[in-house]
């Protein structure tokens, strides 16, 4: 049997996310998610993952992000929110500010009393192609130093990680995000998946912060339909958690 792993990315950020993300991992299927610190809803998303039950729950470090009307606030300083992904690259930077950063980030989380799984980064800050590699040393660094898994593509080359997929702008409408999800989960050979997902409801709500919430709404209806847990039985896929 074929192991994918699901992860919910974004939890924190908006009303319309968490209903969206929560609504998935309590379905049961999906298994993994990863909470942003520096979300504006990040207390709510607290409350209702320990209503639904879980225990576990990733952290989502973010130095930058992408929506002006859904800010993403510093721990450390929640003067000014966070820099797009574009500014944020063209603006000289302090390592030893991210470092502190980061770290307080993965403290905010571990007060809740949750266990953390994993990290991860926000559109990918750390990647060595994109933030550079001494801040992907760094961040390597302190996951290292708190034997936290950090998740990240540097990794598939040393076949640490799964093959980690994510669709975003490629796949806009309902229909050609889940004939993309249909088709990977019946032609992906490898072994072991991991798939990086977006869910938000209702689509109405996004629209306050996005001008293509179909992305995030599809995502929403793909994984909560029911039918999905004996789909991927059926095409030899068995779903798992971070620790399995």
């Amino acid at each position: 049997m074929k192991k994918i792993l699901i992860n919910c990315d974004d939890l924190g950020m908006h009303p319309t996310i968490n209903n969206g993300i929560l609504s998935v991992l309590d379905k049961g299927v999906v298994k993994s998610a990863s909470l942003l610190p520096t979300g504006q809803y990040f207390e709510e998303a607290i409350l209702g993952l320990k209503k639904i039950g879980v225990s576990k729950i990733g952290v989502h470090l973010s130095l930058c992000a992408e929506y002006p009307k859904a800010p993403l606030m510093p721990v450390l300083s929640r003067s000014q929110p966070f820099l797009s992904l574009e500014e944020w690259l063209q603006t000289p930077r302090d390592l030893h500010l991210c470092q502190n950063e980061i770290i307080a980030q993965i403290e905010k989380v571990e007060k809740t009393g949750l266990q953390i799984s994993h990290l991860d980064g926000h559109m990918f800050f750390y990647e060595p192609a994109v933030g550079g590699k001494k801040l992907f040393e760094l961040v390597q660094n302190i996951a290292d130093r708190i034997k936290i898994p950090l998740r990240h593509q540097e990794g598939n080359q040393k076949r640490v990680s799964p093959s980690i997929r994510m669709i975003w702008d490629d796949y806009d409408t309902l229909e050609s995000r889940f004939s993309f999800y249909e088709n990977l989960f019946r032609e992906d050979a490898c072994d072991f998946l991991e798939l990086i997902i977006h869910p938000g409801t209702p689509a109405e709500e996004m629209k306050k912060f996005t001008n293509k919430p179909e992305r995030r709404y599809a995502d929403f209806l793909f994984f909560t339909d029911p039918k999905l847990r004996h789909n991927l039985r059926d095409l030899g896929w068995s779903a798992v958690g971070r620790s399995e």
